[in-house]
């Protein structure tokens, strides 16, 4: 009767509260057996983990259908605060690195535009030194010109003078100071000025007076050398001997540039063409032949008070021969 009535009124009797509660333990135990195949790996998935593999739910009946399950990837794991800490560090150490070079590299680079514009306003400034040096060369060789061409004979050896001892000075200081040159370049225009007065005519103004030769006793000749009032190596200013001021590096020297320089017309022209163009055999056959007479004359006189002339003149025959005919010439060296 009381399971009549359950049933009419739609109550559950206690068979169905029994189904009910076997059913709940069936989906308790299914929950249980899903959450293990979820944790463990499955071994009909062949080691792949449980997530993607089937599961088996049971009911009253029997075994229920296998149904696929989405798989879910591992979270990486989140990196603890000092890595996180260690890489920025890195990375501010980095950008400090790549900001120095630039710097370094812009610093580089300005003062490589700083060098060039200085090295061009150098040059520029460098130019215009040297044009304006070279400008003043010219005017100071055109007032020594000037001036050489307006001063007589007298007045010229003066100078000449002065400036073969301001050049020789200057080379033993430093050969090459651009003052050597300046000094080489006066003492040149006067050597000019007295080639170009050599091609005058007697009646000129500028023309040379002719020293007389009517002198007591007339002409001396001994071996080739005709003697003349007054000679061109002592014009020039060559002595030797006790009375000479000169020292036998200086005698040397000025002979040397006898040898190779434009001479000046002191005598007539048989004279002047004896000693024949600068840096000739002509020229040093000439002061060979010149220096072994006066050594000849002086051993004649058998003076004692000529020992020392004659020592300085054999000296520098000496250092004529070593110094221009050895190896270059072939005429006969005179004897003394």
């Amino acid at each position: 009767m009381e399971i009549a009535l359950k049933q009419a009124f739609g109550l559950p009797t206690d068979k169905r509260l029994a189904e009910v509660g076997r059913s709940e333990q069936r989906s308790t135990k299914a929950v249980e057996i899903r959450v293990q195949s979820v944790s463990k790996p499955s071994r009909n998935s062949g080691g792949r983990s449980g997530l993607g593999g089937p599961t088996v739910e049971e009911s009253g009946s029997g075994t229920a259908p296998l149904h696929p399950k989405r798989t879910i990837l591992k979270a990486r794991p989140k990196p603890s605060k000092r890595t996180v800490k260690a890489a920025r560090a890195i990375e501010r150490e980095k950008a400090a690195e790549c900001s120095r070079l630039a710097r370094i590299d812009a610093k580089e680079k300005k003062a490589e535009a700083k060098r060039v514009k200085v090295s061009r306003r150098r040059t520029a400034s460098e130019r215009g030194a040297d044009a304006r040096r070279a400008l003043n060369a010219r005017m100071r060789e055109a007032r020594s010109i000037a001036a050489a061409q307006a001063s007589p004979f007298d007045d010229l050896l003066a100078k000449w003078k002065r400036e073969l001892t301001t050049l020789r000075r200057l080379e033993e200081r430093d050969p090459g100071a651009p003052s050597v040159a300046l000094a080489r370049s006066r003492l040149e225009a006067i050597e000019f000025e007295w080639e170009r007065r050599r091609g005058l005519m007697p009646d000129q103004p500028e023309y040379f007076a002719w020293p007389t030769t009517e002198v007591t006793g007339g002409v001396s000749a001994v071996g080739k050398v005709q003697w003349q009032p007054i000679g061109i190596l002592a014009y020039l200013g060559y002595h030797v001997g006790k009375s000479s001021d000169l020292t036998e590096v200086q005698r040397q020297r000025l002979l040397a540039h006898i040898y190779g320089m434009r001479l000046p017309p002191v005598n007539d022209l048989a004279y002047m063409l004896a000693w024949d163009r600068p840096a000739t055999a002509s020229r040093l056959r000439k002061l060979a032949d010149t220096l072994a007479a006066l050594i000849r004359n002086a051993k004649r006189r058998q003076s004692i008070k000529l020992d020392a002339a004659i020592y300085d003149w054999e000296r520098d025959l000496t250092y004529l021969k070593e110094e221009f005919y050895v190896g270059r010439y072939d005429f006969s060296w005179p004897t003394v």
